[in-house]
């Protein structure tokens, strides 16, 4: 038997366990609150045991490891959660701003009727297009009236003043995005910088102390949930050092174990260059893109923040502008055509410098033309002194229920892409379009966020600190060093009585 001694010994080494987990489950309640600490648990046993004349006897009970308590399994189900979270919400918030930029919003719930008319929104596209062919109308009816002359033009001016206006918007909006995605890149490659010290760092930790490198793996997961959010990416870990990760993005190796073996900043966005016109067309020659150490990986990504705004500055918002072009050509080329071939001076001009449309600077309610009046000489001429006649004006009120097709549209200087059917039904089709777009988003980013709520409580299982278990861990572990120092105490009194017998 290892004798009084050697009970005194193990006693004392349990005494020091008892003290570790104590000091490990109050480190585990002083990070209740902090949402990327995951809880530890000491191991207590012993390491060897003596096989003796009496049978085996144990070395004494000592703090064999201090373990995270972490599932790797829920560990990538948050991250790659994360990113869908982040895709959606970043697509729902881009084409909600779309949806505010393009000037109409369809509530289906509390407006039915402004899916089916295009007027219902007083403030949009619908009621300024509907506006502009009731004011010919209006003044079809009393082509004289100066009053109805200036409120004709001036409903067309607002027609285009909306458009533009809508365009001008968006390419705001693409432009925020634009830089918000360069900021992402930022973020991405000081995340994946980040990933790749704490790798050296947790293999140092680690060669020193079993468990020590407990917070550095915590940091590291926050970075690869961070990461995660802005855009997609796989992690692979060695067999033969499982606290390492690399990591892939595009199937690039960005990080390898503690190094950036591409470069210290891989990931970039590279912007588009627009057209003449300020659009970024659908099939640019030289396309935005996300590059990973130069190739692009634009059509790879599928989840994160800059997944979610890359495709919508890309996809919705692109198509809406190509829209919102094709529209105004089309306006202009139907409503030209019926003023413009007795006429010298178009009623819509395109083509500008700044703008989609705008109408002819020159037409005022004295010079616009109702309807054509011969000369002495037989030629017609531009006058709105035949008062009577309305024939140009009830010619461009009849363009609001002509059916369109791929043949009215000029093949020199049309925006790709054509309108089939009438004006306001294209109109109608292309806010509807959005809102459902908006409407899907906003569905797939609550699903999404479900989910992610039911991985990350699964976690919370396994990973957070839950306040009654440690609160009755630390009670435990109180009365055991409370016991330990009882057996020390004992031990003690008995070395004191034999020490003093031997005295005497």
């Amino acid at each position: 038997m290892p004798g009084l001694f050697g009970n005194l010994n193990s006693a004392a080494r349990a005494l020091q366990a008892q003290q570790m987990a104590i000091q490990v489950t109050g480190r585990n309640i002083a990070n209740v609150n902090n949402p990327e600490y995951s809880r530890q648990r000491v191991l207590l046993g012993e390491r060897f045991s003596v096989l003796t004349s009496n049978g085996p006897e144990g070395s004494g009970l000592e703090v064999l490891e201090v373990q995270q308590l972490r599932d790797t399994l829920l560990d990538r189900q948050v991250v790659r959660q994360a990113g869908d979270v982040e895709s959606w919400n970043a697509q729902l918030s881009a084409l909600s701003d779309a949806e505010i930029a393009l000037g109409d919003r369809v509530d289906s719930a509390s407006t039915p009727t402004s899916v089916t008319d295009t007027g219902a929104s007083t403030s949009g596209l619908g009621g300024a297009l509907d506006d502009f062919f009731n004011g010919m109308e209006t003044l079809a009816a009393s082509p004289a009236e100066i009053p109805n002359r200036d409120a004709a033009i001036q409903s067309a001016q607002i027609f285009c003043d909306r458009i533009n206006n809508a365009d001008n918007r968006l390419a705001t909006l693409q432009d925020d995005l634009e830089r918000q995605l360069s900021a992402d890149a930022d973020r991405v490659n000081f995340l994946l910088q980040d990933v790749a010290h704490l790798n050296a760092q947790i293999r140092d930790a680690d060669a020193m102390l079993s468990g020590g490198a407990a917070d550095l793996i915590d940091r590291r997961q926050a970075d690869l949930e961070g990461l995660a959010k802005l855009l997609k990416f796989e992690v692979s870990i060695p067999l033969d050092a499982p606290n390492q990760v690399s990591i892939l993005i595009g199937n690039q190796v960005v990080v390898n174990y503690g190094v950036l073996p591409k470069g210290s900043n891989p990931v970039a966005y590279v912007a588009a260059t627009p057209n003449s016109n300020g659009l970024y067309p659908l099939n640019p020659t030289s396309p935005s893109q996300i590059t990973v150490s130069g190739m692009d990986i634009s059509s790879s990504i599928t989840s994160g923040a800059m997944c979610g705004r890359y495709t919508s500055m890309t996809g919705s918002i692109a198509t809406l502008r190509s829209k919102l072009s094709l529209l105004a050509q089309q306006v202009a080329t139907a409503v030209n055509a019926q003023y413009t071939p007795e006429q010298a001076t178009e009623f819509f001009q395109t083509g500008l410098a700044t703008g989609l449309i705008q109408v002819n600077t020159a037409l005022s309610a004295s010079t616009l033309a109702t309807g054509p009046k011969a000369d002495p000489s037989g030629s017609l001429v531009n006058s709105n002194t035949n008062a009577g006649d309305s024939t140009f004006i009830k010619a461009i009120a009849s363009v609001r229920s002509k059916l369109f097709s791929t043949a009215s549209i000029p093949a020199a200087g049309a925006t790709a892409g054509v309108i089939d059917g009438r004006l306001g039904d294209f109109v109608r089709t292309t806010v509807a379009s959005l809102a459902q777009s908006v409407q899907s988003a906003g569905t797939r980013a609550d699903e999404a966020k479900v989910i992610d709520t039911a991985i990350r409580a699964q976690r919370d299982a396994v990973s957070a600190v839950s306040l009654d278990e440690e609160t009755t861990n630390l009670m435990q572990y109180q009365r055991a060093y409370q016991a330990n120092a009882k057996v020390i105490s004992v031990l003690d009194s008995m070395l004191d009585s034999l020490i003093n017998s031997m005295v005497r």
